[in-house]
């Protein structure tokens, strides 16, 4: 994921629109806009610790791009899938990013995760009911 995809999706996760966050950053909404889309990046290295602290991320997320491996929905006639996707993992990423949850409470919420994504693939019918016992 881009550093322009990061910014958006955490900007999303908070409810923000383009020009509060560039309001907030003290840069121009065009300057936030390229940013998203990833025409340039920030110069400044306040402009990078001014992000990270208004998301509780590290800078070392914002800035690595490293590619999440995610199977492109579009193929399959649903873009609004793929832009779910990439939000819901944009998110999961900037809270273990963020450095606040115990490795317990990492543990336990990529558990939940887990026994969610298997509930709904039981529901779909796309797996057998496991039966106790």
């Amino acid at each position: 994921m881009t550093f322009g995809e990061k910014l958006r999706a955490l900007r999303l996760s908070k409810k923000l629109t383009q020009a509060e966050l560039a309001a907030s950053l003290r840069v121009t909404s065009r300057t936030l806009i390229n940013y998203e889309l990833g025409k340039c990046m920030p110069k400044q290295t306040e402009v990078l610790a001014r992000i990270a602290t208004l998301f509780d991320v590290s800078v070392d997320y914002l800035m690595n791009d490293e590619e999440v491996c995610v199977r492109d929905t579009r193929e399959h006639g649903d873009p609004e899938a793929d832009e779910e996707v990439r939000r819901l993992l944009a998110d999961v990423s900037g809270l273990f990013a963020g450095g606040r949850l115990s490795d317990e409470d990492r543990d336990y919420v990529m558990r939940a995760i887990n026994d969610l994504y298997w509930e709904a693939r039981e529901k779909a019918g796309k797996l057998p009911s496991v039966q106790n016992g």
